[in-house]
């Protein structure tokens, strides 16, 4: 039986949803890049930009191109802003085809916020489906129901789901290397502490499980799979549930 856990600070947790029926809901390159916006504007906020002061210091051509290219997210959520910059770190993720794994650590609980994770979800979900369904025409719900969730309770475990998140797209067969896929945060990790273009994540909690080291942590990704680390991530894989 699935049982959520509970939220607390310092939780870390597993978090996964894909699309209903094992639909895709990344069909083209911009729908990543929209998620990942999203994410962006969620996890550390748009600098927003008032009409008045547009009009002062910038152009026509410059304020139109500004307004059009606005993340979706200010007009589908325009209070979310920053909303959980405080409050959770994205350690790892990677977006799939047809689903996306997020490893996330719970930096605050407040009395207003006590569900910190399945508030950032659904806000995330909705503002995401939304813009899904009207670029492709569709009505309907876009994902499998309620996303799913594990606590990891040991570093080691925490460890193993960072790698298996990695991994992910070259398991799929999508390419030859992790560190291709350009839409996960490996790269954050294997040129850490330096920032890459787009990073909305937070390595620094699970690379110092590994000495602080990227070149550690790259050699713990690599490595195959052993029958022992495969017994220790299943009950965390949540994927495989079902």
């Amino acid at each position: 039986m699935y049982i959520r856990p509970d939220y607390h600070e310092n939780g870390i947790y597993h978090v996964y949803n894909r699309g209903v029926n094992r639909r895709k809901i990344f069909k083209r390159e911009s729908d990543y890049f929209d998620f990942r916006e999203i994410l962006r504007y969620f996890l550390i906020g748009f600098p927003d930009c008032k009409v008045s002061d547009t009009l002062q210091h910038q152009s026509p051509f410059s304020m139109r191109w500004r307004m059009k290219n606005k993340p979706v997210s200010f007009t589908a959520d325009p209070k979310g802003n920053g909303m959980f910059k405080n409050i959770i770190e994205l350690l790892a993720y990677c977006l799939m085809p047809n689903h996306f794994h997020f490893l996330i650590r719970i930096c605050k609980v407040s009395d207003t916020l006590q569900s910190p994770i399945s508030e950032f979800m659904k806000r995330i979900g909705i503002t995401y489906a939304h813009k899904f369904n009207h670029d492709n025409q569709r009505v309907g719900p876009l994902f499998q129901g309620r996303f799913k969730i594990k606590e990891l309770d040991t570093d080691e475990r925490v460890m193993h789901v960072s790698r298996y998140i990695h991994i992910n797209p070259t398991m799929a067969g999508l390419v030859n290397k992790p560190e291709n896929w350009q839409w996960s945060n490996i790269n954050d990790y294997y040129l850490f502490p330096t920032k890459t273009p787009f990073s909305i994540s937070k390595p620094k909690f699970v690379i110092g499980l590994f000495r602080n080291r990227p070149t550690e942590y790259r050699e713990f990704v690599e490595a195959q799979f052993s029958n022992s680390d495969s017994t220790l991530l299943r009950p965390v894989a949540i994927d495989a549930e079902d």
